[in-house]
């Protein structure tokens, strides 16, 4: 009679577990080291183990150390490159909280900066990082918890998504923005920044006043100063 090797059936074995796993893995977009202890329920080393062959197979995606977006998933919504875009904004969300989309990439998408915006940018009270994967880079600068407010929602199927109106983006781009002068802020703002104003709407102008006037910086009240002053609010 035929006979199954110890090698063969720990292949057949190993080929069951992943077929059990990837119905899972193409509904979730992002798991994390403890969902995964939950599919595999055995120790710390038989994780660590199938999180390799997943990882090895392109199964999954590292993002941080215990956190991983689905290859499956992504694939599934691949072919909407709208989707694609908003599945990593929304991850941008969840790998590092609290946290909302802003600076330059939401600028680039309200059409205010022209230059297109590969990172993903965002604020946090968490310590400032960046994390390079697969997927792209996700950018994060800390802010003072009495500054992070302001955020907006947008929708992704089920989800949602936290980012900054322009108003906001706009505040905490020139927040963390560095200046060596009054004249270097004037040049910056005038040209050298290539900024669309148009874009800028009265309930878009009138907001950024608050948030300035809430913020009480000086610097921001500076900067608010000089775009008076310039007839761009």
């Amino acid at each position: 009679c035929f006979r199954i090797g110890k090698n063969n059936y720990q292949f057949l074995n190993n080929m069951n577990k992943i077929d059990e796993i990837l119905p899972v893995l193409a509904k979730m977009p992002y798991l994390t080291k403890q969902n995964l202890g939950m599919l595999f329920r055995g120790t710390e080393d038989t994780e660590s183990y199938w999180i390799r062959r997943l990882m090895k197979g392109g199964y999954l995606i590292s993002i941080k150390k215990g956190f991983y977006a689905s290859d499956f998933y992504l694939k599934s919504i691949n072919s909407n490159r709208q989707d694609s875009e908003l599945f990593k904004e929304y991850l941008s969300n969840i790998i590092l909280e609290p946290s909302y989309i802003s600076l330059e990439y939401a600028l680039f998408l309200r059409g205010i900066i022209p230059e297109a915006v590969t990172a993903i940018t965002s604020v946090s009270t968490k310590t400032s990082r960046t994390y390079n994967t697969k997927l792209g880079s996700f950018l994060y600068k800390t802010i003072k918890p009495e500054l992070f407010f302001g955020w907006e929602i947008k929708e992704f199927g089920e989800k949602k998504i936290k980012i900054a109106p322009l108003s906001k983006a706009l505040f905490d781009y020139f927040y963390f923005k560095k200046f060596i002068s009054r004249a270097d802020a004037i040049d910056f703002i005038e040209s050298r920044g290539r900024f669309n104003w148009d874009v800028l709407a009265i309930n878009d102008k009138e907001e950024f006043m608050k948030i300035v006037e809430k913020s009480g910086s000086p610097k921001m009240t500076t900067i608010l100063k000089i775009m008076k002053k310039k007839g761009i609010v």
